[in-house]
């Protein structure tokens, strides 16, 4: 009881204005909240931990009959608990449907709240099956904001909520036919979230001035999506491509309902847009990782505008991406620029959202797949960016973030051979997304060989901007005519980290990058090797931050003695520089014998 009366409390304090609650008041409720002119907004039935069916049913039959001793009967009453796990769990009850608090087949005067018969809780559960609404952890405080400002306590679906809304949704929404392809699942979650909505947009003419059209292009091929019902219920979502039809049955329309019951749905237009816009953060490392697609945080692309006005007058160029994506490279040059920017992108389904973001410059292309270049209409005719850009009297400007994997069919890196392809098109600039690695290894050559200048190298951390793991992604902004030479032994990187609070990137240091050196780990492991003579103490372990002491190992290589001890312990301690959580553990980066490797400017 105890445990019941602290949790109640802290829970109050956590998600609500305490000064606005009671505790232990009226006729057995737990929790009392009231609004800021006194009146009494919920009653509220308090348990510590709820760990069985039973427990919960019996629970909820509890507030509901808390509800009726009271002199004024609420329409909504709510149970708070917490889970095994420790998350917070607040379940509203409403209690205006299907006579819940009027029916007579219980006898509610003889009914005590704090130990009600079965059949009470049984009629009871009956009763409010499908009035129920669940918030956890963070929506709770959001719940409250709605409870106390008197609106609806649907949560909206925002650009700020939406990663967690479609976690939970993946885990409530649940298909009869497992979905594989991560594309899908979002393609499917997006739909769900626009619930039938078809969304429509200002158009200006001269003719007939500004009307409004329906927005048939909402994203990822949504048009072709309906949901389907069956009885007045959920049954699943059907997919009508001009090739294939799929259709995606729901496994539980009662599990759905419920999980929609506390958000509102669609969102809001502009908020459909950024949910959009940042849509790629809902796929998993490990997709990203496996299909070489990424998207480009917005601090990235932030910097890269920064960099781009400092040295360029975007006027005087079209921009052509070649592996567009959903288009967040170009998304902030406004929307008068957006027509001088023309997308082409592997799927179709990104083509939609580019679109809908005022890319209408976009195409579908696979722009490795051979020597052609995309061509976009361009006053009626179909025309390659080149001639476009001469049409235009603009310079070439290529702006890409190419995927970052090696792939069966091709000598290089994707992000090399789109390179390769793109230096064809003779480009006056081209800004360039990579792992930094590119320049330490033999890579190096394809851009020493394009014959392109540097007038800008930035470098970060994949995993605070891209949500990868620990190895540095470079910006790197190639110029025909200005800048530093590339060479294979000097690389110049000005390196940035990120700072959550503002959402920007941060300067930190400008290095030189001694290419030439031989490499630092080589060099130690030899000296591991020579002096391996001594007492044995152990062996040595390849694992970050490790070295095994123990007996035995004598006819292994890679013993620890005595005499080579220092050298071991400084194999390790090169994994506490500042470096090690940008390139991970390599022999590219480690160069010198012993020397600092890196050099700061002054």
């Amino acid at each position: 009881m105890a445990n019941e009366v602290n949790y109640k409390v802290e829970f109050a304090q956590k998600y609500f204005n305490i000064k606005l609650c009671n505790f232990d008041v009226l006729r057995q409720v737990d929790l009392l909240i009231k609004d800021k002119k006194g009146n009494i907004l919920l009653y509220i039935e308090s348990k510590d931990i709820i760990s069985s069916d039973t427990e919960h049913q019996k629970a909820l039959a509890q507030v509901i009959l808390t509800n009726k001793k009271q002199e004024q009967i609420l329409n909504k009453v709510a149970l708070i608990y917490k889970d095994k796990e420790n998350n917070d769990y607040l379940e509203l009850i409403d209690c205006s449907q299907n006579g819940i608090m009027f029916n007579n087949d219980i006898n509610w005067a003889k009914e005590k709240a704090s130990q009600p018969t079965k059949d009470a809780i049984d009629r009871i559960n009956d009763r409010i099956k499908g009035n129920i609404t669940q918030y956890i952890n963070d929506e709770i405080a959001e719940f409250y904001k709605l409870l106390e400002a008197g609106a609806s306590t649907q949560i909206d679906i925002t650009g700020s909520n939406f990663i967690s809304v479609y976690n939970e949704w993946k885990h409530n929404v649940i298909f009869k036919h497992e979905i594989q392809d991560e594309q899908d699942n979002i393609n499917l979650f997006l739909v769900d979230i626009l619930n039938g909505a078809t969304y429509k947009t200002k158009i200006e003419s001269e003719m007939f001035g500004e009307y409004e059209i329906e927005l048939i292009r909402e994203g990822t091929n949504l048009s072709k999506y309906r949901i389907m019902y069956a009885d007045g219920k959920i049954d699943g979502i059907k997919y009508n491509g001009e090739k294939q039809t799929f259709y995606y049955e729901i496994s539980n329309a009662e599990k759905y309902d419920f999980f929609w019951k506390k958000y509102k749905r669609p969102p809001a237009q502009s908020e459909f847009l950024q949910i959009l816009e940042h849509s790629a953060k809902l796929y998993s490392e490990k997709y990203r990782k496996d299909t070489g697609g990424e998207y480009t945080p917005s601090c990235f692309v932030e910097k890269q505008n920064e960099i781009l006005k400092e040295h360029y007058n975007l006027d005087d160029f079209i921009v052509f991406d070649p592996c567009a994506g959903v288009g967040n490279l170009q998304n902030q040059f406004g929307k008068d620029y957006k027509n001088s920017c023309y997308l082409s992108t592997l799927d179709q389904t990104d083509v939609d959202i580019c679109k809908i973001k005022g890319f209408e410059n976009s195409v579908q292309f696979d722009y490795l797949k051979d020597d052609k270049q995309p061509k976009f209409k361009y006053k009626g005719k179909e025309l390659e960016i080149t001639e476009i850009a001469k049409l235009e009297n603009k310079k070439l400007m290529v702006i890409m973030n190419p995927p970052y994997q090696r792939i069966k069919g091709f000598k290089e890196d994707l992000a090399i051979e789109f390179f390769n392809k793109v230096i064809k098109l003779e480009p006056s600039v081209i800004v360039y997304y990579c792992k930094t690695e590119f320049f330490l290894r033999d890579t190096v050559k394809n851009y020493i060989k394009s014959n392109y200048k540097i007038k800008s190298h930035i470098f970060s951390n994949a995993k605070d901007t891209f949500l990868l793991s620990e190895w540095s992604v470079s910006q790197v902004i190639f110029d025909r005519e200005n800048g530093d030479e590339i060479t294979a032994e000097i690389i110049r990187a000005d390196r940035y980290d990120y700072n959550e609070k503002s959402d920007k990137l941060n300067f930190i240091k400008s290095y030189i990058y001694d290419n030439s050196k031989p490499n630092l780990i080589k060099e130690i492991e030899k000296k591991i090797i020579e002096n391996s003579t001594g007492h044995i103490i152990g062996q040595y372990c390849y694992l970050n931050s490790v070295l095994k002491i123990s007996n035995g190992g004598k006819e292994k290589k890679s013993k620890i003695t005595t005499d080579n001890l220092k050298w071991c312990l400084l194999s390790k301690g090169l994994n506490f520089n500042t470096h090690h959580r940008y390139f991970e553990w390599n022999y590219l980066v480690y160069r010198g014998g012993g020397e600092r490797y890196f050099t700061r400017i002054i």
